[in-house]
């Protein structure tokens, strides 16, 4: 099966000259469809340069790209805006929900810019809104939830124009134990039922979900449980 993502020698630079930093050094990944894939590390190890290059919201210095067959290398920022409404669904930590939208609203705005037949829409802020267990949230606003709601309406935004991956950056990081737990089961369930998911985390707990776990360290990415026999 052929990778969904795949990069290759990818390296992302800040500074120049003796100010140079790597804050990803040579990585080669790949993400094949239908995977669910964990990545940890510590701050300040690339984590946030990595989910910025996959999620293209950040170019690479040095390496290669490919999206579900596309080079990603030298797109315009148009181009990276059209691929990254088609292929990509971006879970945040902080749900990045517009405060004054209603729920529908905030799931319809990947729509607005997506080729999906305005006709569709009511039928997939529906669907999503039931996968998530909200299916009578629509006309709430965000303030109205709590945090685990939020994350969960975050995730049916995320799925709404039927992504080839779900991106999520610490998606458990501002919710207590048990609505993380309750957040898990939902990515479990998303993957079960076919999602292709990649997913940073810091929680090992969470991580450990995953088919497939990387650690990334030093801008480097490493297997991870060969990683842990290592230095075991």
């Amino acid at each position: 099966m052929s990778a969904l993502i795949k990069l290759t020698g990818a390296s992302k630079f800040f500074g120049s000259g003796q100010q140079k930093v790597a804050a990803l050094n040579n990585v080669d990944l790949e993400i094949e469809q239908g995977k669910y894939v964990s990545i940890q590390g510590p701050s300040g190890s690339g984590k946030s340069s990595l989910l910025n290059v996959v999620g293209l919201l950040s170019p690479l210095s040095e390496g290669e790209y490919t999206l579900a067959g596309e080079n990603m290398v030298g797109l315009s920022a148009n181009q990276l805006a059209q691929v990254r409404n088609r292929h990509l669904g971006m879970i945040f930590q902080n749900f990045n929900l517009v405060a004054d939208l209603t729920i529908e609203q905030n799931i319809m705005l990947p729509l607005v810019y997506s080729q999906h037949d305005r006709k569709t829409w009511k039928d997939r802020i529906h669907k999503v809104l039931s996968q998530v267990d909200l299916p009578d949230y629509g006309k709430r606003l965000p303030g109205q939830l709590s945090g685990g709601q939020q994350q969960r309406i975050a995730v049916a935004r995320a799925l709404v124009t039927e992504p080839d991956i779900l991106i999520a950056d610490e998606p458990t990081g501002n919710l207590d134990t048990k609505t993380g737990r309750a957040i898990m089961d939902l990515f479990n369930e998303l993957h079960d039922a076919g999602n292709t998911i990649m997913m940073v985390t810091h929680n090992p707990e969470h991580a450990a979900l995953a088919v497939e776990q990387y650690l990334l360290d030093s801008g480097e990415i490493f297997n991870y449980e060969a990683a842990m026999q290592k230095q075991a």
